[in-house]
């Protein structure tokens, strides 16, 4: 989530696959299309089949600070992972951290948001759950 390529801390995720052989080697690099410093893309990762979501906890969504956002990638034919969507809080709000943690199955993806401000009470967390519709969304 420190990676620099591209400015300050915006982050990377780094893609591997196995080979027949057993050896793990490095077959993508992945970030956002959107990067800008300091939005810790990469500070949790999941994969499932052919997605894969990252979180960027830091990201400032929509102009507002550390709201956070996470990204959806879908591997190619080619191999290449692709960005498919950007997905953020129905209810963002400044220092949410939405992305801190994530996770993805079949058509559902999961994100944490470990400040979120839910009924008004500081600091008391949620998790959104995401579900892709027919068209792929």
């Amino acid at each position: 989530y420190h990676e620099d390529t591209g400015g300050n801390a915006v982050g990377a995720a780094y893609v591997f696959g196995r080979d027949v052989d057993g050896s793990w080697n490095e077959v993508d690099k992945i970030q956002a299309s959107d990067r800008q410093d300091i939005d810790y893309f990469g500070w949790s990762v999941s994969i499932s089949g052919n997605y894969a979501i990252v979180g960027a906890d830091y990201e400032h969504a929509g102009g507002t600070n550390d709201a956070g956002s996470a990204y959806i990638f879908e591997i190619d034919v080619d191999g290449s992972w692709n960005q498919v969507q950007k997905i953020q809080a129905s209810d963002k709000g400044g220092q949410d951290y939405f992305g801190c943690s994530v996770s993805i199955s079949g058509s559902y993806a999961i994100v944490g948001a470990w400040s979120e401000d839910a009924n008004n009470t500081t600091l008391r967390g949620a998790a959104y759950i995401f579900e892709r519709n027919e068209n792929g969304w």
